[in-house]
């Protein structure tokens, strides 16, 4: 990779400005670079700065989300178009209210674009103390059935975080193959990608992105039936977009939040009960079954530590472009 050693702190002033040009306040301008900062550390560089371009469609002039039902369960917002990233946690920091009381809360968000990812999402709420499970629907189609020739659903990826737990416990999993990212990295950098992630229109394996028509997904059948259940569960249950074989602006999200005594325990037993689980798992680092770990890694605390970051440099160049 044609790489460029960039200082956190500029890369956050261009980053800043260029969503302030868009209609970010600076605070939700340094909330979502932090959610590309940490993503690019961890190393999951599709939700990375590569994306961040697609961000800045996210602040609709003199429209802001809005509240349509807050009952204390139930907390249903209309996006307009704003950021997932402050949209959902605006969502579940009025869930987090009410949540020691009613012990569950049902987060609907319509109309969205994109949060970078739903572990980050899952982690905010579990930070707060919530068991948090978070699926996301709408976007680019491209997920084909199992033995069929028509790609009907998003990767629907998929965020649940744990509260109590040390390191903490995050799931973030796209249900195809391979995200739509990584696959835009590998057009640019002209480089193969592997067989089973993406086939062609006849349901031919692709290995290079000039080929790409859509993508397998994880698992076979059982990744399909997954990604499916969550559309339903998340853009029927919402009015939102029906499977379709074309790329749609629509996007939203649901949010579960479950308080960890629900069932009458105490946070301690529910704590020493994941520990417990964990800690008999026969593998070195438990949080590396996870696709998106919590525990601070030796590229994380470099990164954090020098102040710099890595990137490639068409990715550099477009961001100050961005903020000229």
């Amino acid at each position: 990779m044609n790489g460029i050693i960039v200082d956190i702190e500029e890369l956050r002033t261009w980053c800043v400005v260029a969503l302030e040009q868009a209609g970010a306040t600076t605070h939700e301008a340094n909330i979502i670079f932090g959610d590309y900062l940490d993503a690019e550390a961890r190393g999951k560089h599709t939700c990375g700065f590569e994306t961040f371009p697609t961000v800045l469609d996210a602040f609709p002039i003199n429209e802001s989300f809005e509240l349509i039902e807050h009952n204390g369960t139930v907390i249903t917002i209309d996006g307009h178009r704003n950021a997932g990233q402050i949209v959902a946690r605006y969502g579940i920091d009025l869930a987090m209210e009410t949540l020691p009381n009613h012990k569950l809360c049902a987060i609907g968000l319509k109309d969205i674009v994109r949060f970078n990812s739903a572990g980050t999402i899952a982690q905010y709420a579990a930070e707060q103390g919530a068991i948090a499970i978070v699926f996301q629907y709408g976007g680019t189609s491209f997920t084909l059935p199992t033995t069929g020739k028509q790609a009907n659903l998003s990767p629907n990826p998929i965020g649940i975080a744990l509260p109590e737990t040390d390191p903490l416990f995050v799931l973030d999993i796209s249900l195809s193959q391979a995200s739509l990212g990584y696959n835009n990295i590998a057009r640019f950098l002209n480089r193969p990608i592997e067989a089973s992630w993406d086939t062609g229109a006849e349901g031919q394996d692709m290995l290079f992105m000039d080929e790409f028509t859509v993508s397998t997904p994880f698992a076979g059948h059982t990744g399909f039936d997954v990604s499916l259940v969550f559309q339903m569960l998340s853009g029927a249950l919402l009015a939102g977009c029906i499977p379709s074989a074309h790329e749609t602006n629509e996007q939203g999200a649901s949010i579960l939040l479950i308080h960890p005594t629900i069932f009458g325990f105490s946070s301690e037993t529910f704590q020493k009960q994941i520990s417990a689980m964990l800690s008999q798992i026969a593998v070195d680092d438990p949080c590396a079954m996870v696709g998106y770990p919590q525990h601070p890694n030796a590229q994380y605390h470099a990164i954090l530590e020098t102040g710099t970051l890595t990137l490639p440099r068409h990715v550099v160049r477009e961001i100050r472009k961005l903020a000229s």
